[in-house]
């Protein structure tokens, strides 16, 4: 992430309580001094960061246009509007300014068609993505959910706000990253990021700086929603659209490696997946991109990230992972499911994935480039 300058701002993280500020959240009539936010409305609004009204609308879901604004101004980006690179937010949109300084900070990001979607609503999954960002959190906890893999987009920023104790994930050992934010939570966690990160983005010489004193209370658990795909995407350059061509792995390939893949998950007891073809499609092209374009990763520089691509082919989900390989050729250049399955086997995350009780579907991809290197590309859904 691309940043001008870096403030550090080292504080001591314990839970307690945030003091009354002068300006109170009852100014608002849906945030009386009993509500569970209360005092952390109160200190957002004390640093600005909200305005007055007479409803704060502390139980609506919070969209993308909002988080960019609240989390840019939490840490001083400038909000003048002007015109964007999205083409769904024009100059005159009320946020264009904070969007667009935040997405020029690496804070958040749009999407391939050349959207930004500030309507659409965020999860828990994104929201940690943007903390972890915008307060440029390094350190991850050694804290695991049980729905929480290391191919979920969000899971290395969910360690980094735990550690941070922005939150504490649910009493069942869940993280829900797929659960809608309210405008109450999302002030809950970015009054708790404020007090207790670090500052990456400097606010105007004209502010004053972050205000480190007060505490951030402990995590509360929120009501469960039914979960929707995580969208957001690392900031990186432009994407272009997906192309249409795209190849097939060699089926003699792709049915050896599920075979290896339902054995072994067989023996622990866990159900079966099965092939999906258009995600196969999917995995094939992104194993493509990676031949094509010399890198291996989630994140293509071309076409973002890989939850893209599975969007651009038309394919519905309620949870996703992918696992990528690449080693030097071993001769066939049509796929070696044993030497793959063995790749992956050997990797810890990567057989955890393929292990998981909770994926039934599974797309195979293959490509071998021209610096005579493989590139292995399995992606697992929970199938809507």
């Amino acid at each position: 992430m691309k940043k001008i300058f870096s403030i550090f701002i080292a504080v001591l993280i314990v839970f307690g309580c945030l003091p009354q500020q002068q300006t109170s959240a009852s100014t608002f009539s849906d945030v009386p001094t009993s509500h569970g936010f209360y005092k952390e409305v109160s200190y957002l609004l004390e640093k600005g960061v909200i305005s007055p009204s007479k409803k704060y609308g502390v139980n609506d879901k919070v969209t993308r246009a909002e988080v960019a604004l609240m989390v840019s101004k939490a840490v001083g980006l400038e909000g003048t509007k002007k015109p964007t690179k999205f083409k769904d937010v024009p100059a005159s949109h009320n946020e264009s300014g904070y969007i667009d300084s935040a997405v020029k900070a690496g804070v958040i990001s749009g999407f391939s068609d050349g959207t930004f979607r500030p309507n659409e609503f965020v999860d828990r999954g994104q929201m940690a993505m943007f903390l972890a960002r915008a307060f440029d959190l390094k350190v991850e906890s050694g804290t695991n959910f049980k729905d929480m893999s290391p191919s979920v987009a969000s899971y290395s920023s969910v360690k980094k706000i735990i550690h941070a104790r922005i939150t504490s994930g649910f009493s069942d050992n869940t993280f829900r990253p797929a659960e809608k934010l309210t405008r109450g939570q999302i002030s809950a966690f970015l009054a708790r990021a404020m007090q207790g990160g670090n500052v990456a983005i400097p606010k105007p010489p004209s502010k004053p700086s972050v205000d480190t004193t007060p505490k951030p209370q402990p995590p509360v658990d929120e009501k469960p929603v039914t979960p929707t795909p995580p969208v957001e995407e690392p900031s990186e350059p432009e994407k272009q659209e997906v192309p249409l061509e795209y190849l097939t792995a060699e089926p003699e390939f792709v049915n050896a490696f599920l075979a290896k893949v339902n054995e072994e998950r067989a023996s622990k007891g866990v159900q079966n997946l099965t092939l999906d073809t258009q995600l196969g499609y999917a995995a094939n092209f992104r194993a493509k991109d990676m031949a094509t374009n010399n890198y291996m990763g989630h994140y293509s520089p071309t076409y973002g990230y890989y939850i893209e691509t599975l969007t651009d082919f038309g394919i519905n989900y309620s949870m996703s992972g992918e696992v990528v390989n690449q080693f030097y050729n071993s001769g066939d250049h049509t796929g070696n499911a044993t030497v793959s399955i063995f790749s992956f086997f050997n990797s810890q995350g990567h057989y955890e994935d393929l292990m998981y009780s909770g994926y039934d579907t599974l797309g195979i991809g293959y490509q071998y480039s021209p610096q005579n290197e493989n590139y292995y590309v399995a992606v697992l859904l929970i199938k809507k």
